[in-house]
């Protein structure tokens, strides 16, 4: 994932209305590309487009996590708050579920990078971004998704892909947040036939028992298995 801007300088990283200048800038690019496949819905989402729109929005959410990273108390600041008031997110998941089937597996790879940016990249342990829906909302669309594709397919013969390898390493880190924030736990719970179930281990179990070279420690994390029957 490529820096943020083209012309780093202390003054930049010191300037908050520079980076909502530069969101807004990226912002307008990427919607562009989302807004002529929502105008004409039969338009053909191109390569071109896409590596396009996922470069703004890589681009858009590090200046998101530095304005997060910038704050000294948690609060929703102006890049957040886009993020609430134009869906930037879901968004650009509605637009990327409709990529042409050949380019599905790039485009659920370079999303899944860019929520392990959002992840790795906090570091405030009281403001998880998680806890919003705008953000929240859309990372749980793309579990589903990643799911109903072939790009996982825990059990399969030969080496994972690029697409199951970053998916458990997001779901490790998701874990390691949980580990260190409880108050994120029923975020990933949802009610199925009645039971309630806890969506990040659910994905994960497959891949326990895999015979593929997914590390092991990435896997199953050493403070994973306590912290599932604690929550039970």
């Amino acid at each position: 994932i490529e820096a943020v801007p083209e012309s780093w300088s202390v003054a930049y990283a010191s300037d908050p209305t520079e980076w909502e200048r530069k969101f807004d800038e990226c912002w307008d690019d990427a919607e562009k590309i989302l807004d002529k496949k929502e105008c004409s819905p039969e338009h053909d989402i191109t390569y071109n487009e896409m590596t396009q729109l996922i470069a703004q929005l890589t681009r858009m959410c590090q200046l998101l996590m530095m304005e997060v990273n910038a704050q000294p108390e948690p609060a929703i600041g102006p890049i957040l708050d886009r993020y609430f008031t134009q869906q930037i997110v879901e968004r650009v998941l509605d637009w990327a579920i409709q990529v042409p089937d050949f380019l599905k597996p790039t485009c659920q790879l370079a999303l899944i990078r860019i929520y392990e940016l959002i992840i790795s990249e906090s570091h405030t342990q009281n403001h998880c971004l998680l806890v919003h829906k705008p953000i929240l909302n859309p990372l749980l669309r793309l579990f589903e998704w990643c799911q109903r594709a072939d790009g996982l397919r825990p059990h399969k013969l030969g080496h994972p892909s690029a697409t199951e390898k970053h998916f458990v390493v997001l779901l490790n880190q998701i874990c390691t947040k949980l580990a260190e924030d409880r108050t994120l736990l029923h975020f990933f719970f949802s009610c199925t036939d009645g039971a309630d179930q806890f969506i990040v281990f659910s994905l994960l179990i497959p891949f326990l028992y895999e015979q593929v070279s997914i590390d092991l420690n990435i896997v199953a994390p050493s403070h994973m298995p306590c912290f599932i029957f604690r929550t039970m």
